[in-house]
């Protein structure tokens, strides 16, 4: 029979497993993601331009609805870096969650994934150039949330008494 505190470490462990599933098809699945939006038509209105040489008086539309422009594919673009370059605050996060402790880290890290989830889905229902911007706070919530996830995963690590569980735990992570 397993001890309580036995049961709650693999409890933890498994929770965490998944959690590091989830958050890694969240950072590396923007390929599949950024098709979704486009064909949403997220910062489509960016396909109008008006054409080279015409002095503003006409506009064609450089896109059709099944392949998106360029400055479609570079807005969601722009997007991601900006949420990618924000993944080295991990040093401020670390001093917080060390300073703090591992509950502040789990509450603020479920409150930027909830709130980054919500103007998603904002985003992906009502879409246009008055919702498009929301893209950028959705994915640094979830950025920063993954963040908090990798390192209070460190802390999970912790949990175990041997090194050699230790050192596997924060490898997998």
């Amino acid at each position: 029979m397993l001890s309580s505190f036995k049961r709650a470490r693999i409890c933890l462990f498994i929770c965490m497993s998944f959690g590091a599933l989830v958050f890694a098809g969240a950072v590396f699945g923007w390929g599949p993601m950024q098709l979704i939006l486009e064909e949403n038509g997220n910062y489509g209105h960016l396909c109008n331009a008006t054409a080279p040489g015409n002095k503003g008086t006409e506009t064609k539309t450089i896109a059709t609805e099944t392949t998106p422009c360029h400055h479609q594919s570079s807005s969601l673009l722009l997007v991601i870096t900006v949420a990618q370059i924000l993944i080295f605050t991990a040093p401020l996060w670390g001093a917080l969650v060390d300073s703090r402790g591992p509950l502040f880290g789990i509450i603020t890290m479920s409150f930027l994934v909830w709130t980054g989830l919500s103007f998603l889905t904002a985003v992906t229902f009502y879409p246009g150039a008055s919702t498009d911007p929301l893209l950028y706070p959705a994915f640094i919530c979830l950025i920063f949330a993954a963040t908090l996830f990798n390192i209070l995963s460190i802390h999970v690590g912790m949990a175990f008494d041997r090194p050699e569980s230790t050192q596997l735990v924060i490898s997998l992570y």
